[in-house]
């Protein structure tokens, strides 16, 4: 008898290895603090060199983006930009992949005393060491176009630690002659893959980082793949032609031009968060083509479905039905995605999942008033939580909804 494709015996295998998957999944989160990791009591000194200048640190060893040791999540994927000079030599600087290029997770292991990491372009970034914040904010670092400059973490001794983070560009490392590398798990900070696509709600920062990061270091990440265009949805593109479309369909198609998420990755926990900038006419089988295309890409992930900011539909500066006509398209489809799966409304405060289960999530909805931070009301939290342009979270906002996201999501996950 020929040992020929049994397709039964495959989806047994593929049931039981997304079972184990999901059961890896309950019990990380089961972990999570959803709580920001406590700043370092010992923390390094954070220092900018002056732009273009090199290392000083005596006889460095220049370890670059693609060698192992740099604990580079999927470091195949990053993409040589531009090679430009550094310190005598031709150095080649990275980004993540895609027409849009989002950020690179890296973790690494060093007893290094001093780590001088060369970063290229305008960065805001948060360290973790062994877990914990290396300061109490992100740094940020402004430099005119693609300007190179070293950021130094310099520690009260060398003793090994974990060091990551995750940034827009650059070409690697220097660490002393004598000293070791070896790649990271991501600072403890939990064992969970995470990806995201959203739309410009993923690039506002929060007080540690962009908004996909911390709803994934909340609920116990070992790094981010963070696919984040301003302007589009499900349906909606915002580059117009002949710039190819970039909706969510688009980016999460493998060959399209404008793939930006991969499934290489190989995500425990996909977040697809997103409607504000959709129409009204955006329709069920729209959410449902992206929504199977991010299942293609992760086939045992925890998809977990949800607007990521929704003003306040009884505010006056939104139309009042606009959000609620799209939640509903959002809502239908779901439900005949294969799971497992997590829906959060946060017009309507509540979430479902892929077992049939639900419950209320609190003050409904998430954010109240017509009030923005230049033009308070004194009524509901849009005063705190919505920046001046009307639209987009404050600090503050990306902090709450991270939180609530996060919370929410672990709920509904322990209850599959």
């Amino acid at each position: 008898m020929s040992a020929g494709f049994d397709p039964a015996a495959r989806g047994l295998a593929s049931k039981a290895l997304s079972l184990n998957q999901l059961a890896r999944v309950k019990e990380a989160v089961a972990r999570a603090p959803c709580r920001f990791p406590r700043v370092m009591a010992e923390p390094p000194i954070i220092t900018k060199r002056d732009d273009f200048a090199a290392t000083s640190i005596a006889s460095a060893q220049f370890i670059p983006v693609p060698d192992p040791r740099m604990g580079c999540f999927f470091g195949e994927l990053a993409t040589a930009r531009f090679t430009a000079s550094h310190g005598g030599r031709d150095l080649d600087f990275y980004e993540g992949p895609g027409p849009s290029p989002q950020h690179m997770v890296f973790s690494f292991v060093t007893d290094a005393d001093q780590v001088d990491l060369l970063f290229c372009r305008s960065q805001q970034v948060q360290f973790w060491v062994d877990g914990e914040r290396a300061s109490p904010s992100p740094g940020e670092w402004n430099v005119v176009g693609s300007t190179r400059y070293i950021v130094s973490l310099n520690f009260a001794d060398s003793t090994l630690r974990e060091i990551s983070f995750n940034v827009g560009g650059m070409a690697g490392a220097y660490i002393g002659p004598n000293f070791t590398m070896t790649p990271g798990r991501v600072s403890g900070q939990g064992t969970l893959s995470v990806s995201a696509i959203t739309d410009s709600y993923g690039s506002r920062m929060g007080s540690q980082s962009k908004f996909a990061m911390q709803v994934g270091m909340l609920l116990g990440l070992a790094g981010v793949q963070q696919d984040t265009v301003g302007g589009t949805g499900y349906a909606q593109t915002y580059h117009t032609a002949p710039s190819p479309e970039d909706h969510f369909l688009a980016r999460s198609t493998p060959g399209d031009d404008a793939q930006q998420s991969y499934a290489e990755w190989n995500s425990d926990l996909d977040f697809v968060l997103g409607g504000i900038n959709d129409q009204p006419t955006l329709s069920a089988s729209d959410v449902r083509k992206v929504l199977l295309a991010r299942r293609a890409l992760f086939p045992h992930a925890v998809i977990v479905v949800a607007g990521n900011w929704w003003p306040d539909p009884t505010a006056t500066r939104v139309a009042s039905t606009k959000f609620q006509t799209i939640q509903d398209a959002i809502n239908q489809a779901v439900l005949s995605l294969p799971g497992p799966w997590v829906l959060i409304d946060n017009i309507n405060g509540f979430w479902r999942n892929s077992s049939g289960r639900s419950d209320s999530t609190g003050d409904e909805p998430w954010q109240t008033g017509s009030g923005t931070q230049n033009a308070p009301t004194g009524i509901g939290n849009g005063d705190r939580y919505i920046s001046s342009d009307g639209t987009h979270p404050t600090i503050e906002g990306v902090d709450y909804l991270s939180m609530r996201l996060a919370e929410t999501a672990r709920s509904a996950i322990l209850a599959l």
